[in-house]
């Protein structure tokens, strides 16, 4: 009986041959690795513009609550002492807000003892609040004795620039935030920043 044998054509691989494919295999899951993590870079960078998208739009919403309840704005370091006061419109990233606060439903709002003041302010990248403390209800308090200092608002602030009209009432502030670990900002730079315009209101807290 003879003996079957193997054509030579399908001989086993030999070692070299075993090694090359190993080596070529090794390199292909590399390949394959770098593109995993590149494409998890990219996700992770868009999700996180994503939640900056987000800070942005929830510190607008903020500021806009905020600046509605004040009868004037002020720009730098001197706050307005009257809601009808001249101001200084231009040339400072120091947002100040002029608040009546009452007690009483018959008090006169614009009364100087019934004005406060909200001071807004960029320190490095922090936006800093300064001024009545925010109670859960979401009124001011009025006991001066717990007013708050260089509360921060939001980190990560790449532009906070206010100018204001001409009777001091709206605010148009620039905002753009940086995305933590990048250099990308939120809006990008080379676009516009984000422009939100504040109104001033009359609204009395009781």
């Amino acid at each position: 009986m003879k003996r079957w044998r193997a054509p030579a054509g399908n001989q086993a691989f030999s070692l070299v041959e075993l090694l090359v494919i190993v080596v070529i295999g090794g390199l292909a899951m590399v390949a394959m690795a770098n593109v995993t993590v590149g494409q998890v870079k990219v996700t992770r960078s868009f999700y996180t513009s994503g939640q900056v998208q987000q800070d942005l739009s929830r510190l607008q919403r903020f500021l806009l609550a905020e600046t509605q309840e004040a009868c004037a704005f002020q720009l730098g370091s001197t706050s307005l002492t009257s809601c009808g006061a001249a101001c200084v419109t231009t040339g400072f990233n120091e947002l100040r807000l002029l608040v009546p606060i009452t007690t009483s439903a018959n008090a006169d709002p614009t009364a100087a003892a019934n004005l406060r003041t909200i001071i807004y302010r960029l320190s490095g990248n922090q936006l800093l609040r300064t001024g009545p403390r925010i109670l859960s209800s979401g009124a001011l308090d009025t006991a001066t004795a717990n007013d708050q200092t260089d509360t921060l608002v939001i980190d990560n602030v790449n532009t906070f620039t206010p100018t204001l009209s001409s009777d001091c009432t709206i605010a148009t502030v620039s905002l753009r935030l940086n995305v933590p670990g990048t250099t990308s900002t939120v809006p990008a730079i080379g676009s516009n920043a984000e422009v939100s315009i504040l109104r001033a209101g009359s609204r009395v807290f009781n």
